[in-house]
């Protein structure tokens, strides 16, 4: 009966020992999974701050290349509209000299027929 109750006792005692080392155990995984969290959070965060550089850089790249298109498409819209008011003078002052011309060609004319019609009527006067 000695034997059982040592044992007894001594199981108790592996026991309460298996239970605190799985106690400390369980306390170094949680403190490590902790360590572990904090630091990657700070490498998640150095990581954000460093690819928010890199997205502000590739922004102000992609702003400056936009501006410089829209630069480039404004000096060429001023350009033809440049070309657009010129050949539209042109053609105005062409319009203008046909214009002239016809009501040139126009007072002939009326003047030819006048005299067209003055020597029918000398013609049928006699």
């Amino acid at each position: 009966m000695k034997s059982l109750v040592s044992d007894i006792k001594t199981s108790a005692k592996d026991r309460l020992q298996f239970v605190k080392d799985n106690q400390k155990n369980t306390h170094d995984l949680l403190s490590m999974f902790n360590k572990e969290l904090k630091e990657m959070a700070a490498d998640l965060k150095d990581f954000l701050a460093k690819s928010e550089q890199n997205r502000m850089a590739d922004f102000k790249t992609t702003m400056k290349d936009i501006r410089s298109r829209i630069e480039n498409i404004q000096k060429h819209v001023a350009g033809l509209l440049g070309d657009y008011a010129g050949e539209r003078k042109e053609a105005r002052a062409n319009w203008g000299t046909l214009r002239r011309k016809e009501r040139a060609s126009a007072g002939e004319n009326a003047e030819e027929v006048k005299k067209e019609a003055k020597t029918a009527r000398k013609h049928k006067a006699k």
